[in-house]
C-alpha cells in the first residue's frame, strides 16, 4: 500500500517557488534560436525576419551600408548585413533601446557569422538611472584573435581565450554578455562553446540625467583600409539571469 499525504498539507512545504516558463516565454524559446544558454527570461527578442526595421542602424565610409536582408541568416530567412567602410576610422553600428528591466541580471544574446577576419566588434549594454549610468564594453578583434573587456576605470583586459572563426569558412557563433544591474559587475560572457567569469570587473560609472533606460550597442570597424562584411542574427534580451 503507497502511504501519502492530503494533498493540502503543509508538512512539507516548499521554501522556494519555481516559476513556470509563461506562453510568451515559451513563444519566443520555441521561436528563437535560444539553444546555446536557456537561462534568464525574454524580455524582447527579434529574429530579423520582419521587414521593419526594430533598430537604429548607420554606416559610416564609402561603400558602407547596414541593412536587413533576406540572402543569408541563422535561421529563418532574415539578417542585419553589415558592410563596413574602406578606412580604419569608418564605423557601423546597430542600437537598441529599452526601459530597464527590474530584474537586476540582465543578458543579450546575439549570433553573428563574421564574413571577413579584418573586423573589430564592440559591444556596449548602458543602463541609465538617475543620477548615475553603468556601462559594459566588451571588444572582439578577429583579426588579432583578442578579446578585451573594459573595467570601472576605463582599463581593458584581455581575456584568455580565442575568437570562434575560420578562414574561408563562415559560420554562425552565439555571444552573449550578463551583467549584474544591483552590483554594478560583469557576470559572464559565452562565445561559441567558451564561457569567461567576469565576475571580478565593475562596470563603468558616470553621471547623468536620463532615468530608467537600457542602451545595447554594437559597433563594427574595419581593422584595414577595405570593406569588410559580417551578419547577425537571434537576438535575445533576458532578466532574471542566474
Amino acid at each position: 500500500m503507497v502511504h501519502t499525504l492530503p494533498d493540502y498539507t503543509t508538512r512539507y512545504k516548499m521554501v522556494k517557488i519555481f516559476g513556470q516558463i509563461d506562453n510568451n516565454e515559451l513563444a519566443c524559446r520555441l521561436g528563437s534560436s535560444s539553444t546555446e544558454d536557456r537561462r534568464g527570461n525574454i524580455v524582447w527578442s527579434d529574429d530579423f525576419e520582419s521587414t521593419t526595421k526594430k533598430w537604429a542602424l548607420g554606416a559610416s565610409g564609402t561603400g558602407s551600408t547596414m541593412d536587413l536582408v533576406d540572402t543569408v541568416a541563422h535561421r529563418g530567412n532574415g539578417s542585419v548585413k553589415c558592410v563596413t567602410g574602406n578606412n580604419t576610422s569608418d564605423l557601423n553600428f546597430m542600437l537598441k533601446r529599452f526601459t530597464l528591466p527590474s530584474e537586476h541580471k540582465i543578458g543579450t544574446e546575439i549570433y553573428v557569422d563574421i564574413i571577413d577576419k579584418a573586423i573589430k566588434l564592440t559591444n556596449i549594454i548602458q543602463g541609465y538611472s538617475a543620477p548615475y549610468y553603468f556601462g559594459a564594453t566588451v571588444e572582439f578583434d578577429v583579426a588579432a584573435d583578442t578579446i578585451k573587456v573594459k573595467d570601472e576605470n576605463d582599463v581593458q583586459h584581455t581575456l584568455d581565450g580565442t575568437i570562434p572563426y575560420n578562414e574561408n569558412e563562415p559560420m554562425w557563433v552565439m555571444y552573449k554578455l550578463v551583467i549584474d544591474w544591483a552590483t554594478k559587475k560583469y557576470v559572464r560572457l559565452i562565445l561559441g562553446n567558451d564561457t569567461y567569469d567576469l565576475s571580478e570587473y565593475g562596470l563603468k560609472q558616470s553621471p547623468t540625467t536620463k532615468k530608467d533606460m537600457l542602451q545595447v550597442w554594437y559597433f563594427i570597424n574595419p581593422t584595414l583600409d577595405a570593406n569588410k562584411t559580417m551578419y547577425f542574427d537571434d537576438f535575445i534580451l533576458t532578466q532574471n539571469e542566474p
